[in-house]
């Protein structure tokens, strides 16, 4: 999977890919003004929630910001990480362009399982990760 880094929403630090080797990563492109996206948001974290300490999540909010990002995150109680692709390079890294919501999912080797565009359940996302 290709490597990035990337600004975390309320946090100092930047999300980096390589750091999170050995557990399954789910990255989940997505933006406000995309409503499938915000509606499987909470499928994600839930996820999160239950799978944590085996499997990471980070949504990636698309570089065509319109709206107050984390001021709408604000009205939420997700606790995974968001993330902001500034300029749209690490969804095109992963052959995305401006479909959402899409979905990358990544073993704990670093391979990636699925890339696709589409919404997700949680027992979808349950099945992709094996749990």
């Amino acid at each position: 999977a290709p490597e990035f880094s990337a600004p975390v929403y309320g946090a100092a630090e930047q999300f980096l890919l390589s750091q999170h080797r050995g557990k399954i990563v789910i990255v989940n492109f997505w933006a406000t003004w995309c409503t499938p996206c915000c509606n499987e948001l909470p499928y994600f974290d839930a996820v999160y929630r239950r799978y944590g300490d085996e499997v990471m999540v980070v949504a990636v909010h698309s570089n065509l910001v319109t709206d107050d990002v984390a001021g709408y995150l604000n009205k939420f109680d997700y606790v995974m990480p968001f993330a902001l692709d500034e300029t749209g390079s690490i969804i095109t890294s992963y052959g995305g362009s401006t479909m959402l919501p899409h979905t990358v999912i990544i073993d704990e080797r670093g391979v990636i399982t699925y890339n696709a565009v589409g919404s997700l359940t949680f027992e979808e996302l349950c099945t992709l990760i094996g749990k």
